[in-house]
């Protein structure tokens, strides 16, 4: 149950960011235009880096949104303007190797969609976009906090989290040391049109709250919507 548990929670969460993003669309009718690229650096499977991608190729699917995915290694230039994507998500499932293709790093820069970074090698230059100040922590022992719930995560060898949040930006969930030695990090974060999640795991649970979240979220952005 604990497995499937968060499994889920990151699927809910996925989701939360996706839609504080505005990814979410107004109505089955437009979200059927809506794609979204994933570009990855490598599968990682020993580390369960397929299962990740799955996830997440999943929960975008469940938002009815349509989704490709490609390593970076198949990736070629000008490909993600050209595919009229809606937003871009880069997944780190293997920091050893990370993202070295120079044409999607360039095309995602100049690139003025969505951005969401999922895993390590987060750079200053996306953290700044977030009005944010990146730091690294290792050895980390952490526990995943939301409503009314909290998760043990697995032993992170080492862990880029946000600091010096605008008070504008939305935060999803919250990650704490579990000897509760330190002040707490946001899990998720998301600031304009740019979205950070630190690693995406599946396991735990907590799915109950996550849903809670995710409704909130969505309920509010699809007012925000009607207004505009």
């Amino acid at each position: 149950m604990r497995r499937h548990g968060l499994i889920h929670i990151m699927i809910i969460l996925a989701g939360a960011i996706l839609c504080g993003l505005n990814l979410m669309p107004e109505s089955l009718t437009h979200a059927s235009s809506q794609r979204v690229l994933i570009v990855y650096d490598a599968q990682n499977t020993g580390d369960g880096g397929a299962k990740r991608i799955d996830v997440l190729q999943r929960s975008l699917t469940s938002l009815d949104l349509h989704v490709k995915t490609v390593a970076q290694s198949d990736y070629q230039q000008g490909m993600l303007s050209q595919g009229h994507y809606s937003g871009v998500i880069t997944v780190i499932n293997w920091p050893a190797v990370g993202i070295t293709n120079k044409h999607f790093l360039a095309d995602r820069q100049a690139y003025h969609g969505i951005k969401l970074h999922i895993g390590g090698d987060l750079t200053q230059q996306e953290a700044t976009a977030m009005g944010a100040k990146r730091v690294i922590r290792y050895q980390q022992q952490l526990t995943l906090k939301t409503t009314g719930d909290s998760t043990s995560l697995p032993f992170l060898k080492t862990i880029t989290l946000l600091t010096h949040l605008p008070s504008h930006v939305h935060q999803y969930g919250h990650l704490v040391t579990q000897s509760g030695t330190e002040n707490g990090h946001a899990y998720g974060v998301t600031s304009n049109q740019n979205g950070y999640l630190p690693f995406l795991v599946t396991s735990g649970d907590g799915l109950i709250t996550a849903q809670r979240l995710l409704e909130l979220i969505c309920s509010a952005n699809q007012r925000r919507i009607t207004r505009c």
